[in-house]
């Protein structure tokens, strides 16, 4: 059979709740686990860590020495740089557009068979003429006779490069070169008139003499350039049938 319980008494209970729950809130802390570390480095002086993770960094980063750096980049995005010094390739270079190129010695190019040079203005090629001094010789024979005349006698340490010859003649003229080991004569084609004129290219070393032998009344014009001879000329004499 249920009993009613008085109102006093439920009052005295939540009286004795209450005094339980607030002496709970105050108990006494859990024991001191130790024992403790406290860092008193300075900045100047920070304790060494090793970064964990990725790190966010705002403003600028200063290196001290030489790290080593891992770049990951992929091929697909390669980093950028300068070739310092020399560089050594082995296997095939290709280049795209058309780059200038700066040669700084004097290499020889050899052209292939059937290659062909185009020179334009604005690819103009120096041309340096030999240095030395202009020879000309002028020659008038107004005797219908055989004349054989002396012209140029070549000095030591001379080389004569006779480049350009002119000639009117009334009968045969020729020329004759007089050298240490044999003599040697060359003519310049006359056309109906009795004149002619050639561009050549006659070579006489130092003690070498160039006449002129005329069998009638003859002009003669010779251009010639007279330099250093650095070194002697391959001379190859042939001799046939005594």
């Amino acid at each position: 059979m249920n009993r009613l319980v008085p109102k006093e008494c439920l009052k005295a209970v939540s009286i004795v709740l209450s005094l339980s729950a607030a002496l709970l809130s105050h108990a006494a802390p859990p024991p001191d686990r130790g024992p403790h570390t406290t860092i008193v480095n300075s900045g100047t002086n920070p304790v060494p860590v090793v970064q964990q993770g990725p790190v966010s960094i705002s403003g600028g980063v200063t290196l001290s020495g030489t790290p080593n750096v891992n770049v990951a980049n992929t091929a697909a995005a390669p980093v950028p740089v300068s070739q310092q010094g020399p560089l050594s390739i082995s296997g095939g270079v290709t280049i795209n557009g058309t780059p200038n190129v700066n040669v700084a010695n004097t290499p020889t190019v050899n052209l292939v068979s059937g290659a062909t040079v185009k020179i334009t203005a604005d690819t103009p090629v120096p041309v340096t003429t030999s240095s030395g001094q202009l020879v000309r010789i002028t020659v008038l024979v107004n005797q219908p006779q055989i004349h054989d005349l002396p012209l140029y006698t070549v000095p030591f340490g001379k080389r004569l490069l006779i480049d350009y010859i002119n000639i009117g003649a009334s009968s045969s003229t020729y020329f004759r070169v007089t050298k240490p080991t044999l003599v040697s004569t060359f003519v310049v084609p006359l056309d109906g008139q009795g004149n002619g004129s050639a561009k050549v290219q006659i070579p006489l070393e130092a003690g070498e003499q160039l006449a002129l032998v005329s069998i009638g009344t003859s002009s003669v014009w010779l251009i010639g350039t007279l330099v250093d001879a650095s070194q002697p000329i391959l001379d190859i004499p042939i001799f046939c049938c005594p």
